[in-house]
């Protein structure tokens, strides 16, 4: 069977009706249903319609394609121009970012495994560092901002991984932090590490409260220990002072509390406070033993 020209000329009009943003467009939609792992030219042309060998007209390579992809994903992460403080911002921005990057299953795990530089992925990049630059980590802030990006692509690609169908066992998450694989698990770390970012910041003695509602202050808990601690340490100097400047008993009539001879049953063991001139008090008796 020939093709006659009025069915050539519709073929050519339909080409020249799409342009390259509808491609990728369309090869979103597959990889959204799919993954990665799914993605074919063909069924990009299938999505659109089109013959097998169509979408080669715009995209030259199922490489070129996923360039492509990655860049209009993250066209759709932007970082906010509030005048919220930087960690509250960096914040807004990793929840969004994974939210977006979740919905393409072997995104984030070819973005993470490959360099790639698109638009926007240099877009991010650069305003990722402004934006912890401006914050006052200076140099510091390329190995910062790669140490957010890799968490969360490493997240994503972790959260998106197949289950296995042969599993009989699984972890026991119960009682601890959040679920790995979750979006509450996601900003779980991500608070850690904006937490360990505003303890390295420049300038910074006292970290306070963090904008992400982390307490970064020593627990009141910790302190009041403290306070125990040091109530204790003068209540031993105080009575160290008092064995000292007593009148010590004879030698003849210490409590023979290492000769073996058991306590009696409505006697109290000895329970000895150390003093620091090397004697006993003791708690049954109050006699001071050397």
């Amino acid at each position: 069977m020939t093709t006659g020209p009025r069915e050539t000329r519709a073929r050519r009009r339909r080409r020249t009706d799409l342009d390259e943003r509808q491609i990728v467009d369309a090869a979103t939609r597959v990889v959204a249903r799919v993954g990665i792992d799914g993605l074919t030219m063909r069924a990009v042309a299938a999505e659109l319609g089109l013959s097998s060998m169509a979408s080669y007209y715009w995209v030259p390579s199922k490489s070129a394609l996923f360039e492509l992809i990655a860049d209009a994903v993250l066209e759709r992460i932007e970082i906010s121009r509030s005048d919220e403080p930087w960690d509250a911002k960096l914040r807004k921005l990793f929840v969004s970012a994974r939210a977006e990057l979740s919905r393409y299953p072997g995104l984030a795990e070819l973005l993470l495994h490959r360099t790639t530089h698109t638009p926007n992925t240099v877009r991010l990049e650069n305003e990722l560092q402004d934006l912890l630059r401006g914050a006052g980590f200076g140099t510091e802030a390329g190995a910062l901002a790669e140490a957010f990006v890799v968490y969360l692509y490493g997240w994503v690609s972790y959260e998106n991984r197949p289950a296995d169908p042969d599993a009989t066992q699984t972890p026991r998450w119960g009682g601890g932090p959040p679920l790995p694989g979750t979006a509450q698990g996601f900003t779980f770390g991500l608070d850690l590490l904006i937490e360990g970012a505003r303890r390295r910041q420049p300038g910074t003695t006292n970290p306070g409260t963090s904008a992400t509602g982390i307490p970064t202050t020593q627990p009141a808990a910790t302190a009041t220990s403290a306070t125990a601690t040091s109530a204790t340490a003068t209540s031993a100097t105080g009575a160290s002072a008092g064995a000292s400047a007593g009148t010590p008993t004879p030698a003849a009539t210490p409590t023979n509390a290492g000769a073996g001879t058991p306590t009696g049953a409505g006697t109290p063991t000895d329970v000895g406070i150390s003093t620091d001139v090397g004697t006993t008090t003791s708690a049954s008796a109050g006699t001071t033993i050397r």
